[in-house]
């Protein structure tokens, strides 16, 4: 099979991913000149976050307007920041700005009652499904294994010759039969050599192990949720092989009594202790590590605004500022942060708060 990378630098629309939309960035650009760093990310913070900061040393009135400025610029862009001219978009960052449709809103297009309810009941179903997999990025995120692992993707990276460097989001390579005639192949398909095939081994083996669909940005994995029904072709290379499948013939009958929720449960402990990740396996307590993900990221996310001579009392302001936007005490963004730190250092088991699965 020949290895074929995934396309760069995406002009179409995705609910993930990068896109480039170059006239308003240019225009942002031009009205605040020299503020975005085009070598890496830069995330918007929500005004709930931006609130707290304004006025402290080091944010003055004027970067909080910009700071305001760059998130609506984002918002309307259906992204959570910029990366040099390209939008960065990731469904589970910037929960802010994702509201559901009212009843009268509904209701205003002509909706009956019964659609209604059906758009309210996806919509509760689709926000359970976010909040699980948010979780998941928090427990993600804070793991040394993750992160060393995905460092050293980096560096691999890094070190493809530039005629084989490959833009982020990184996802699984396409796999073309060699045979394939010339006016089948993607205009931007083109084979790898050994050392850029290895390096597409490596991104798929790497997602497939961690459960990803793909790796947005170095700071933003994106994860896989379920998949009900699984509408992929076999073979299909966003088939993921991480967790649990289940065939369930059209003539089999379920009833309440049958257990299956326990034996898939069973199944996920399983697999998870076989690849060395236990206590993963249907993650409890995913409510503190999506809580746990969103202070972590902004936390970096705010200290990436400011130089070392502004960090005396910036946790401070850290704190108060994710304690509005998350609506929770200071203390308890606290010990959120105690919990990162913890898991970060390899002490995952030390978190009283956060009991390990029995």
């Amino acid at each position: 099979m020949t290895h074929v990378p995934p396309p760069t630098a995406p002009s179409s629309w995705h609910a993930h991913g990068l896109r480039s939309v170059s006239g308003e960035i240019a225009a942002f650009r031009e009205h605040f000149p020299a503020w975005l760093d085009d070598t890496r990310p830069t995330y918007c913070l929500p005004d709930k976050v931006i609130e707290p900061l304004s006025g402290w040393k080091g944010y003055s009135s004027d970067a909080a307007n910009r700071e305001k400025a760059f998130g609506a610029l984002c918002r309307n862009l259906g992204g959570v920041g910029l990366w040099a001219n390209q939008v960065v978009c990731h469904r589970f960052v910037g929960t802010e700005a994702i509201r559901p449709h009212t009843r009268s809103e509904m209701q205003s297009v002509g909706w009956s009652l019964g659609q209604q309810r059906m758009v309210e009941n996806a919509q509760k179903q689709v926000a359970i499904s976010n909040l699980r997999l948010r979780g998941y990025l928090g427990w993600l995120v804070t793991d040394p294994g993750f992160a060393r692992e995905k460092d050293q993707l980096q560096q691999c990276w890094s070190a493809l010759a530039v005629e084989e460097s490959v833009a982020l989001p990184l996802r699984r390579p396409l796999q073309l039969p060699r045979q394939l005639p010339t006016f089948a192949v993607p205009q931007q398909a083109r084979a790898a050599s050994p050392a850029g095939a290895s390096f597409f081994e490596q991104v798929e083996s790497f997602l497939n192990r961690w459960g990803l669909v793909e790796l947005t940005t170095w700071e933003l994995p994106l994860p896989q949720g379920p998949l009900l029904p699984a509408s992929l072709p076999p073979g299909s290379p966003a088939l993921p092989t991480h967790g649990v499948h289940v065939v369930l013939p059209l003539h089999y009958p379920l009833a309440d009594n049958d257990g299956l929720v326990g034996l898939i449960q069973k199944q996920q402990a399983e697999q998870a202790r076989a690849q060395g990740l236990d206590g993963l396996a249907g993650l409890q307590h995913y409510e503190s590590w999506a809580q746990m993900f969103e202070v972590d990221f902004f936390e970096r996310a705010i200290r990436a605004r400011f130089d070392a001579d502004a960090a005396a009392g910036l946790v401070r302001q850290i704190e108060l500022a994710l304690a509005s936007y998350l609506k929770l005490s200071t203390g308890h963004v606290a010990r959120l942060r105690g919990g990162i730190n913890a898991c970060r250092n390899g002490r995952r088991e030390s978190i009283s708060w956060l009991p390990p699965r029995v």
